[in-house]
């Protein structure tokens, strides 16, 4: 299983094959309380990263208490995702983990 820090607490990934069995229009799940974010595998695999960071965002949101609507949530995960899309190589350099 992966699993991903987040503000310094470890949260396990799932990518989960049954995951439309118990949620039908979601594409994904945090689970705060059980530290997991759990990832319909029945997604390309581009719609799981964007949802993958989108559960991140949502982590972040209630951390923070910064009450953000679902849909500025929406919004920040295609921005910051397109970014991190088109600016690997730079990213990379800034964020070695050698700097």
């Amino acid at each position: 299983m992966l699993e991903i820090k987040i503000l310094g607490k470890v949260y396990k990934v799932e990518i989960s094959n049954n995951f439309k069995e118990h949620n039908s229009t979601d594409r994904g799940n945090v689970g705060l309380t059980q530290d997991k974010i759990i990832v319909d595998n029945t997604l390309c695999i581009d719609q799981q990263k964007e949802t993958l960071l989108h559960e991140i965002i949502e982590v972040l949101n209630d951390s923070f208490e910064m009450d953000l609507k679902h849909c500025t949530i929406s919004q920040l995960t295609a921005g910051l995702l397109q970014i991190l899309l088109d600016n690997k190589k730079i990213l990379e350099n800034y964020f070695d983990e050698n700097l």
